[in-house]
């Protein structure tokens, strides 16, 4: 799954003006921040696709951005010859950082940064509801209904999907940040150029949670529904994506 879904899960109800939507702005701030915080580890990511078995793969952060590197196929280690092609990959990517100039090194950082860059328009595309503060994992947490805001005009085009989502969030009062966002499309909306469109109907969740140091991390992204890839192919999604094993960890400089 692309990190762009998870994305998309967390601007679904930005907002700005009323108390719910102050709480909803600051928890997306915090969101992006969190991105950025998250270098600082490495982690296993568990890639599970309906009827396509499981990956997993260990992501850590090689000259500031995150690399994954596939460790195992539905519960088993990769033979030899496999592992040996993930660390001859491993090594060349090394390599590869190790020799860019500093504007090829700011150009590649600057590019994975500005996946986020559309969030500075979500404020101003949805309608919020405050409903009753309940408790998730022992914490008191806001949760907030959201719709979009009629006759919004997006500025960037993929602004255009802020009309066609409706979300419900939990965000954790002491830190103001997303505990969990439950999402679901109203129509069609454009992903990328790869995932053309996700469709009607499509359901995804995200979950954050709070480490031992008091950052806050992804826990798990999942979408189901059904997409059109590159024009052509209609394809049900199922996929769910659980991290873990979360551990303090120094960017990894590229050696020789």
């Amino acid at each position: 799954m692309s990190p762009f879904l998870a994305v998309v899960l967390a601007v679904s109800f930005a907002g700005s003006d009323s108390e719910s939507q102050a709480i909803a702005r600051r928890a997306v701030i915090n969101f992006e921040k969190d991105t950025i915080t998250a270098l600082r580890y490495e982690y296993m990511a568990r890639d599970e696709k309906k009827g396509k078995g499981v990956e997993v793969n260990h992501v850590m952060t090689v000259g500031g951005t995150p690399y994954e590197r596939l460790v195992s196929k539905n519960g088993e280690p990769l033979p030899p010859k496999a592992e040996k092609q993930q660390e001859e990959k491993f090594r060349k990517t090394l390599q590869f950082r190790r020799n860019e100039l500093k504007s090829q090194h700011d150009n590649r950082v600057r590019k994975w940064k500005e996946q986020n860059r559309f969030l500075e328009e979500a404020p101003d595309a949805f309608e919020f509801t405050m409903l009753p503060e309940t408790v998730m994992n022992g914490r008191a947490v806001y949760a907030i209904e959201c719709k979009p805001k009629a006759g919004y005009q997006p500025r960037d085009e993929r602004g255009k999907m802020f009309g066609k989502i409706e979300a419900k969030a939990w965000i954790d009062k002491a830190d103001r940040r997303i505990v969990k966002l439950d999402a679901d499309t109203t129509d069609s909306i454009s992903i990328g150029w790869i995932l053309e469109r996700v469709a009607k109907g499509t359901h995804m969740e995200l979950e954050q949670m709070r480490l031992p140091d008091g950052n806050w991390v992804l826990k798990t992204v999942s979408i189901g529904g059904s997409a059109r890839i590159m024009v052509v192919d209609n394809k049900q999604l199922d996929e769910t994506l659980t991290y873990s094993d979360y551990r303090a960890a120094p960017d990894l400089k590229p050696v020789k």
